[in-house]
């Protein structure tokens, strides 16, 4: 038996040498060393000049600064005057970063906020506000040079903002999708799609298409696999996305969807090897896309089941390959972001994790890098361009990628493209930029060179320039507005619209025509000279409860007349709550189950609450206050105790002054 058990010690000897052999930096990456930060770090956002915009979570988040990566400094920014913790954020055509929403108080109370960083000048410049508040929105970035703003919540009581928006860049101003009023899940994974339109990927099931002309118009396009909530969404080709992670329990598979098909449909590919949740998922120079941290555990953010193993997920194999592992659990709040030298930054994480950590991807044992010697600044659309290089013959691929803009375990910007490129010299390759905006939005990339051995350059920042669209020869600016929730018989506060004649001749009006619940005043005195301006001002006074449209429409003499504005404003009862019936299902005889619901006022005057009264086996407490504030709500609290087996029915009645006075709600339960 020795000799068998020399033999057997000798083979496992010889079976961890060769499993160290395979191990190491060139295959498994290598995680830098853990590094303390001012604070934890929930938004960060790579800017043009390669330094990177963080801020962090809750009462801190008027608190920006911009951290240099070459020299591991911060400089404190000035703040943007409000709390911009939970808001959306990605990149406008000119290198600004549009930050939308915010928080105000408690988490899920959202502000209608807007505001733009410019890192040329590190100031903040607020903007005109969004029709209604969002807390964690979703911004996307349109081939025309406009973002796109969808979802986040207004507050726990009117929830989720259905309205998408788009800030025109060229006018500063709020084109309201008034036909397009969805309730979507919270930072919604939208991407740009090849046709234009955007596409919604999760973290539901039912995947969409938003058309974002005119006043909007959404589509369904296909059904993926499993609601992935808190999982990410990456857009890794023209039109191709990748969804992977999420879920409660979390899951380990990954699917993916094709835009370009005749009929796209989300396939399942290959899963990680771990599940997880409050993952992120971050584009590498080469297409294959890196996933950190995140936990496995059940619940919102299991901090007992952290998943430490970086996963390389790779475009042509469909596959997953495990990497070195982090320092710590990063989930919830962490961020992760491709930086110029194609490493990437993970940071932050929930609770208070100060720290950051910088992950080397294998390709960078892998050989000296390519060197990029030359490269032009900015790039037409189609245009070609020359590239400098030491060894032109090495390089197999030339990509570029849209500069990172993450929070929430979503990065709302990043993009890629592979480039079209022949070598001319030794020295010099020609590139071509993409031709479609629809597949690279105007802005600033990273051009990245990647040789024979797959190792990449550190990257040249490009601008792609907007291409030049000629002005109508009249335009509205918005063309489509949505009213602020108004109630029956009373007016609204009051909204703007200009109308610019971009003529070099004066122009003449005609006419001017209003439909619907809907006035106009105007400042436009006919002719209207060249080049100049007015401004139409728009009160909504609604007649019936719902939605209601209507239009402004303007007969002149250019030849794009008539111009249209449209309209559109929801009436509501001048008081309301925020359900009409509940249900408390079966509750055992002799124990109690109560639900908390909501008393708005929608009036701008005062409301005043006379009585308020449950009956049958029910009771109610309440925060109201009489008179309870124009815009204001009160929330109040019913208990079902039953005194008996079988159905149990009762009626909360709310009795006031408003016109639509006294407001009901049905309860029912059954005991048991």
């Amino acid at each position: 038996m020795p000799g068998i058990r020399w033999f057997l010690t000798a083979a496992i000897l010889i079976t961890c040498v060769a499993t160290q052999a395979q191990m190491g930096p060139s295959l498994d990456g290598e995680w830098g060393p853990v590094v303390s930060w001012p604070y934890e770090v929930t938004h960060a956002s790579l800017l043009a000049n390669g330094k990177v915009l963080v801020w962090p979570p809750y009462n801190l988040g008027d608190n920006a600064r911009v951290w240099d990566p070459t020299t591991n400094t911060f400089v404190v920014s000035p703040k943007a005057g409000y709390n911009i913790f939970c808001t959306g954020h990605t990149h406008l055509a000119d290198g600004r970063v549009l930050v939308t929403g915010g928080q105000i108080g408690a988490v899920l109370y959202g502000v209608p906020n807007a505001s733009i960083y410019d890192p040329t000048t590190d100031t903040w410049t607020r903007l005109p506000d969004m029709q209604s508040p969002r807390w964690y929105p979703t911004n996307t970035a349109l081939a025309n040079g406009d973002i796109l703003v969808t979802s986040g919540q207004i507050d726990p009581v009117r929830g989720i903002n259905g309205l998408p928006q788009i800030w025109q860049a060229a006018t500063s101003t709020w084109q309201d999708l008034s036909s397009a009023q969805l309730i979507v899940p919270l930072y919604p994974r939208m991407f740009l799609a090849p046709n234009g339109k955007v596409f919604y990927a999760g973290e539901a099931p039912q995947s969409r298409y938003l058309d974002t002309t005119g006043t909007g118009q959404w589509s369904l396009v296909a059904k993926s696999n499993m609601n992935r909530d808190y999982g990410s969404a990456i857009q890794y080709g023209d039109g191709k996305i990748l969804i992977v992670g999420g879920g409660n329990p979390p899951t380990a598979t990954a699917e993916v969807i094709d835009l370009n098909a005749p009929t796209p449909a989300w396939r399942l590919v290959g899963s990680m090897a771990y599940p997880r949740r409050q993952l992120n998922a971050t584009l590498l120079p080469n297409g294959q896309v890196l996933v950190t941290g995140g936990t496995s555990g059940k619940g919102f953010n299991d901090l007992t089941s952290p998943v430490f193993p970086a996963e390389l997920w790779d475009p042509i194999s469909e596959n997953w390959t495990t990497l070195a592992s982090q320092t710590g659990y990063r989930g919830y709040h962490s961020v992760a972001l491709l930086l110029p030298d194609a490493t990437v930054l993970a940071a932050g994480g929930d609770r208070n994790l100060s720290t950051a950590q910088i992950f080397s991807p294998p390709y960078l044992f892998n050989g000296p890098r390519p060197v990029i010697s030359s490269a032009a600044t900015a790039v037409g659309y189609g245009s070609t361009f020359t590239v400098g290089t030491s060894n032109s013959a090495s390089i197999t691929q030339v990509t570029w990628l849209r500069l990172g803009s993450v929070t929430h375990a979503f990065n709302q910007d990043q993009r890629f493209n592979n480039l079209i490129f022949t070598a001319t010299s030794s020295t010099q390759l020609k590139v071509t930029a993409p031709a479609n905006p629809n597949l690279a939005p105007p802005g600033y990339y990273m051009m990245f060179l990647i040789n024979s051995a797959g190792v990449p350059s550190v990257a040249r920042f490009i601008h792609l320039n907007a291409k030049n669209n000629t002005p109508l020869p009249v335009a509205l600016a918005p063309s489509s507005i949505f009213m602020p929730n108004t109630a029956i018989g009373t007016q609204s506060a009051s909204d703007t619209a200009s109308f610019t004649n971009n003529q070099k001749v004066p122009l003449n009006i005609s006419n001017i025509a209003v439909s619907g619940d809907f006035l106009q005043t105007n400042t436009c005195t006919s002719p209207i000279s060249a080049g100049t301006s007015c401004t139409f001002t728009i009160t909504f006074t609604p007649t019936a409860i719902g939605l209601r449209s209507g239009t402004i429409t303007i007969t002149d003499s250019a030849t794009n007349s008539p111009q249209v504005l449209n309209l559109a404003g929801n009436g509501v009862g001048a008081a309301t709550t925020s359900v009409t019936s509940h249900n408390f299902y079966k509750i055992a005889v002799g124990t109690s189950a109560s639900y908390r619901l909501y008393l708005l006022n929608n009036q701008t005057l005062p409301l005043n609450i006379t009585s308020l009264t449950a009956t049958g086996a029910y009771s109610q407490t309440n925060h109201c206050v009489s008179p309870l504030a124009g815009g204001q709500y009160c929330d109040i609290t019913v208990t079902f105790v039953p005194t008996a087996v079988g159905l149990i029915s009762g009626v909360l009645t709310i009795t006031d002054d408003a016109k639509n006075s006294p407001q009901t709600v049905a309860l029912s339960g059954t005991g048991k």
